[in-house]
């Protein structure tokens, strides 16, 4: 089995490192996918089912992550496919982002700056 992981985010630094967290402790190959933005995340979810979704929230372009996951989890619904497991990532001071993500359709949270063991609990828990 390959797992199909996407990536969205528009620092390459942080979606490198995470694709390198990812790929070193699947226990299964993975093919991953990365998009700079909301608008790419989009076309990429629209093609493809995805066994994991890693989304900052934080992009600068073409839409922060609490405005396309809605987007992804309505594309989901019109394409009847199963909902993806996302996982948010926010470097945001907001005290409610946890809350707001979770609202938004987000399956887990994760807060920056991370350490490697946090990924690799998510991909324990999502690609077993």
């Amino acid at each position: 089995m390959v797992y199909n992981v996407l990536i969205v985010d528009d620092d390459p630094a942080i979606s490198d490192m995470i694709e390198a967290i990812i790929t070193d402790c699947s226990k299964q190959p993975v093919n991953v996918t990365v998009c700079r933005n909301g608008t790419e995340a989009l076309a990429a979810r629209g093609t493809r089912q995805y066994d994991l979704i890693t989304l900052d929230n934080d992009m600068t372009t073409e839409g922060e992550g609490l405005e396309t996951l809605p987007k992804i989890r309505s594309l989901e619904d019109e394409l009847k496919r199963s909902p993806a497991p996302v996982y948010l990532i926010s470097a945001t001071s907001d005290p409610n982002i946890k809350t707001k993500a979770k609202a938004a359709g987000a399956t887990d949270f994760v807060k920056k700056p991370f350490e490697i063991d946090t990924i690799e609990a998510l991909v324990s828990k999502y690609l077993p």
